[in-house]
């Protein structure tokens, strides 16, 4: 908590982005129904102490920004707490040093598609003015169905020379996390049935959505016919795909897909370690942990797993080999997100760059300590939120009950 009296405490401001004029009328249309004219002022007035140009704030005293605003602490604090509760401000406080990110409004599509925001707006509004805001914003005035897309392609308007400048590497070498290449995933049934559905709009199916559908499938164990019924299940009123409402439809579909499976030991030796990061490619964190624990992931712990990847950028096989790492001596239980993230920044920090290193990652830490001369061995102190979730060496139990990854991942009939 923190010691200082409020008003005598630093802030700073941190923007996302700067509002535009479609913005302006969102928020004065959709947001301020709900949050009332003055929780409104004082979300402008932090995009007004930014400079043009600006992201993130010079640090400011509560005391001069309330007088400025001509309000009292109290006050301040009710209608920071209104603006928080809509999404529009997240708080954190640091050694009695506030931050305040200043998001931007949600786009109308996204705001209808929200499970509370309308219902609230509707309460406050009535049914005639809710109405005719859903018609102004989310209606349009022409029919595209028909229409022929006449945009012309990249290659149809610039030319590369026929040099090419490749960078290669290695096969287990992180990837950039911005696709997955989900070959048991089939695609282009798919395609077939999401370009015969009447209600999606095609113009909106781009690249990008369709490698968050592999990496959806991948990732819950999903069909090509599964994620047809989320996508479907996701599909807005202009035709376009809600993601957040995908993201959501994904984790119900998951939880209601029967994804039991048979496990047998596999009958061909593989000791080599490159070998062995193949397979772990080639599987799931859920598979991980179906074959050691014959139980399934809870779609929480697949969403967290699914952040590590996006944030890190690190190859499905780099993850499941810490996640191997950490149940040597976790024994089934899922620790929190941090943990997982401190062991892969330290092995990043170490230089286990691939699948095949993060798989020797106690030989290469324990080569490097030998190394390093100047090495000496000493606790490290963990902040106390960190539990007894803080990561502990434990030579003893490194080669102890491990089972190989050989006998993890042959599923029957593979």
């Amino acid at each position: 908590m923190p010691n200082k009296e409020f008003k005598d405490t630093y802030f700073t401001i941190f923007i996302e982005n700067t509002l535009t004029d479609f913005d302006h009328d969102t928020l004065n249309r959709l947001y301020q129904p709900l949050i009332g004219d003055n929780a409104k002022k004082l979300y402008l007035a932090f995009y007004q102490v930014l400079g043009v140009g600006k992201k993130q704030s010079d640090n400011i005293i509560h005391q001069t920004f309330f007088n400025d605003l001509n309000i009292c602490e109290k006050e301040f604090i009710s209608l920071k707490e209104i603006l928080e509760a809509v999404g529009l401000i997240s708080t954190f406080v640091k050694d009695d040093h506030y931050f305040y990110l200043v998001k931007t409004v949600l786009t109308p599509y996204e705001f209808f598609a929200s499970n509370t925001l309308p219902v609230l707006l509707y309460q406050k509004v009535g049914k005639d003015n809710y109405e005719e805001l859903n018609m102004d914003f989310l209606v349009r005035s022409h029919d595209l169905t028909d229409a022929v897309d006449i945009t012309k392609h990249f290659d149809e308007v610039f030319e590369l020379t026929e040099e090419k400048y490749v960078l290669t590497s290695g096969v287990n070498l992180i990837n950039n996390g911005i696709s997955i290449k989900n070959a048991n995933f089939d695609l282009e049934r798919f395609k077939m049935r999401i370009m015969s559905d009447e209600l999606i709009d095609k113009n909106k199916l781009n690249d990008d959505f369709y490698d968050l559908v592999l990496r959806y499938g991948f990732l819950y164990g999903l069909d090509a016919t599964d994620m047809y019924f989320v996508v479907r299940r996701s599909v807005n009123v202009d035709g376009g795909i809600d993601q957040i409402k995908m993201e959501k439809e994904v984790k119900e579909s998951y939880k209601q897909k029967n994804l039991n499976k048979e496990f047998q030991p596999i009958e061909r030796n593989i000791d080599e370690k490159d070998k062995q990061a193949l397979l772990l490619e080639k599987r799931t964190p859920d598979m991980i942990m179906n074959s050691l624990y014959h139980t399934h992931l809870t779609s929480t712990e697949i969403a967290m797993f699914d952040s590590i990847l996006k944030e890190t950028g690190i190859s499905v096989g780099y993850l499941n080999a810490c996640i191997l790492y950490v149940d040597k001596n976790k024994k089934g239980e899922i620790p929190s997100r941090n943990y997982y993230l401190k062991i892969i920044n330290n092995w990043l920090r170490c230089g286990i760059n691939t699948t095949t290193q993060a798989l020797k990652a106690d030989e290469i830490l324990e080569e490097r300590k030998k190394n390093n001369s100047n090495y000496k061995k000493k606790v490290v102190k963990t902040p106390k939120w960190y539990n007894e979730e803080s990561v502990q060496e434990d030579q003893n139990q490194n080669s102890e009950n491990l089972i190989t990854i050989e006998e993890l991942f042959k599923v029957k009939g593979e």
